[in-house]
């Protein structure tokens, strides 16, 4: 499939009812969410902002649609050059968008529902990606991994795992012995830790500074310092 609004697009979605596809597309430089309708061929922007709206995933029921977005980190006007990406849903009928439940300050990506219709995320609020799911009826965050390697793909915005939609089993893949593998276990195996949204301590994801040491790039480094906790 090729389109004229939509040169370059990633990550694609099916619709539970088969009859379409949401994208992360970019156009122009702007990373947006588009719906493909697979009859007409039709891509249709779903989001338009200055923000980038990536990691699509629809809700079993096909009405919302779960992503990944630094657009509260713009409209809040997140400074340091640190904008975080926060857990978004939105309504393909109205376009409309609410942020669910997540820690403040820290990123959220790759979200997945599980067999349960629970949403299923990672993010760094400990400095590595680790697996947290946010529970449907009661809207509390709980840990479900906790390894000093966390859950990653070949880059920090790259997805890592994925939900069964009909089985209590969610694969990942992790950086082990200098080379990636796919893992697999059952969401009952996995941990389940109560946690606070404001519960964030990014320290672990900075290399640490020689305050003494001198500075090479003194307007960069000053930048650094400030951006750090």
């Amino acid at each position: 499939l090729q389109f004229a609004n939509l040169p370059y697009f990633i990550q694609p979605a099916w619709s539970p009812d088969g009859k379409s596809i949401v994208v992360t597309g970019t156009h122009r430089g702007q990373t947006d969410l588009y719906l493909i309708d697979l009859k007409t061929k039709k891509a249709t922007r779903l989001t338009e902002n200055s923000a980038s709206e990536i990691h699509p995933e629809w809700s079993p029921d096909g009405k919302i649609l779960a992503f990944s977005t630094d657009a509260p980190a713009w409209q809040q006007g997140q400074g340091s050059g640190y904008w975080p990406f926060s857990l978004a849903l939105l309504d393909p009928s109205d376009r409309s968008i609410r942020y669910p439940t997540q820690f403040d300050g820290a990123n959220h990506f790759n979200p997945q529902y599980d067999a349960s219709g629970n949403l299923l995320f990672l993010s760094d609020r400990n400095g590595a990606h680790t697996l947290y799911r946010l529970d449907s009826d009661s809207a509390q965050l709980s840990q479900l991994t906790l390894s000093s390697g966390g859950i990653m793909g070949v880059s920090a915005y790259a997805p890592a795992f994925s939900a069964a939609g009909k089985r209590d089993r969610i694969v990942y893949t992790q950086f082990r012995q200098n080379s990636f593998g796919i893992h697999q276990i059952s969401t009952e195996k996995l941990l389940s830790i109560p946690v606070g949204r404001d519960a964030v301590d990014r320290s672990a994801a900075y290399l640490p500074m020689d305050t003494e040491a001198p500075l090479l790039f003194p307007d960069t480094s000053s930048r650094l310092k400030a951006a750090l906790p």
